[in-house]
């Protein structure tokens, strides 16, 4: 993957040309995939991802509990696409609200989706950014000397910005 562009897995059996041209028009690389393994295979958790699930697909119920590994992941900024009837469904409505930024309902403007997508990424890309620079700062004070009273005040704070792994 070309890490100079934003990320974008576009999780749909049925991928909408125009919207892929979009995306690309407006700076993004994009990996197409059909199903919740392919979806697993192709992200990274080095870096900021925007997601795109288009539940229009018809993706089947086992199959949407089959995205919850994938849609776990805190690097990705998950957007879902929707169409009309689709929320009357409870598993839906449940992992849009449980794992999704935003969702669209389609048909709308390939702007719209685009926008939602882009800001569920700049979301991630601020958690993904500010852990790292934590990471990056801990691991600068530990080389240095070790930490003496004053550096312990900034290693805490760096600490706790970064995500835990017992977090939920």
């Amino acid at each position: 993957m070309d890490v100079a562009r934003r990320q974008l897995i576009y999780a749909t059996r049925d991928p909408n040309e125009s919207l892929c041209a979009r995306f690309e028009e407006r700076g993004w690389y994009i990996k197409i995939v059909s199903s919740a393994r392919d979806t697993c295979k192709a992200l990274r958790n080095d870096m900021a991802i925007g997601g795109l699930l288009d539940l229009s697909s018809q993706f089947e119920t086992h199959e949407l509990a089959a995205f919850e590994s994938s849609l776990t992941m805190t690097n990705v900024g998950w957007v879902a696409a929707t169409v009309s009837g689709q929320l009357d469904d409870a598993a839906v409505r449940w992992l849009i609200r449980d794992y999704c930024f935003d969702y669209v309902t389609l048909l709308t403007s390939n702007d719209r989706i685009v926008d939602s997508v882009g800001y569920a990424y700049g979301m991630v890309a601020l958690l993904h950014d500010a852990a790292s620079a934590a990471r990056r700062g801990i691991e600068r004070c530990a080389r240095r000397r070790p930490c003496g009273r004053g550096d312990g005040r900034l290693v805490r704070r760096h600490a706790r910005a970064a995500p835990s792994a017992k977090s939920p």
